[in-house]
């Protein structure tokens, strides 16, 4: 809301009336990915801190309302109540509270997480607008998932195996999504679908996002990213002539691909092949599609 001159106008505007504010604030990441990292708690503490200097009189802030589930849930449950109950509280200190005394042995690499999840988001915010949706990079995965896993081997109490299993369900969440890192990478994709889907039970999450996938739909899909077709590339000593047509040299030179999914996984209405080749100065790409009758 600081960088939102828009908003900033029209909260100026309600007050000088003497308007009796009360904010109702939306706090996930991103309602289509309810279980997504989402390191936004520095933009709700500013917010807040926004509001409360506009003379706002209550808050009532909106997250995930459909299943459990939440990156960080109970600790940014525990930590928006006590700036509601009082905003001068500063939000660093909350998070250092919470880690501290609720994952004792294990607080130093949830405090390192939290870090991490930190420094993706000041990295995001660095960009020169328009910055774009925010999106987790690319090393932050493999990052988390280590720092997990060093939290889980640190402590022996139940409850706090779960609140870090809680997590690594939602970094598995970002990780599947990206789908398989490659092929030699789907037996260990396929064991992740599996982990997250046994997490999912065990925490009753039943919705992944608002009015959107189950937990159901989404491990399916998943299995389909992990069965996509390989395709070979053949190597060819002579490039083919770039006129729109195949020879039958040129046809019968590299196998032919044609049992396309949509993203769904269901089969494709209409029949379209792709052939590719290679040789020492360019990839080659073929299609053949096929209009249907009529």
């Amino acid at each position: 809301l600081t960088e939102t001159e828009k908003f900033q106008a029209a909260l100026k505007g309600w007050t000088d009336l003497g308007a009796r504010l009360v904010v109702w604030d939306y706090t996930f990441g991103d309602n289509t990915h309810w279980l997504r990292p989402a390191p936004n708690l520095t933009v709700i503490d500013r917010n807040l801190d926004f509001l409360v200097e506009h003379g706002i009189k209550g808050i009532f802030w909106q997250d995930n309302y459909e299943s459990p589930g939440k990156s960080r849930g109970p600790m940014v449950a525990w930590v928006m109540a006590k700036k509601a109950w009082n905003p001068q509280w500063n939000m660093d200190a909350l998070v250092a509270d919470f880690t501290e005394g609720v994952y004792g042995p294990a607080a130093g690499p949830m405090r390192a997480y939290n870090e991490l999840l930190q420094q993706e988001w000041e990295t995001y915010h660095a960009r020169p607008l328009p910055r774009g949706k925010f999106a987790l990079s690319m090393g932050f995965v493999d990052t988390a998932l280590a720092l997990l896993e060093e939290a889980s081997k640190l402590t022996t109490n139940p409850a706090v195996g779960d609140l870090i299993a809680r997590e690594k369900m939602s970094v598995l969440y970002e990780r599947l999504e990206r789908g398989p890192k490659a092929p030699t990478d789907e037996d260990g994709y396929r064991k992740e679908i599996e982990e997250f889907a046994q997490l999912a039970t065990k925490f009753q999450v039943t919705s992944l996002a608002e009015r959107g996938a189950n937990v159901e739909g989404k491990v399916n899909q998943w299995k389909m990213l992990k069965k996509r077709p390989k395709m070979q590339a053949v190597y060819v000593t002579q490039a083919p002539t770039i006129d729109g047509v195949l020879s039958p040299e040129e046809r019968n030179a590299a196998r032919l691909y044609e049992d396309w999914t949509t993203i769904k996984g269901v089969a494709s209405t209409v029949s379209t092949g792709v052939q590719v080749m290679w040789d020492e100065e360019h990839v080659y790409i073929a299609f053949r599609c096929r209009e249907p009758e009529g």
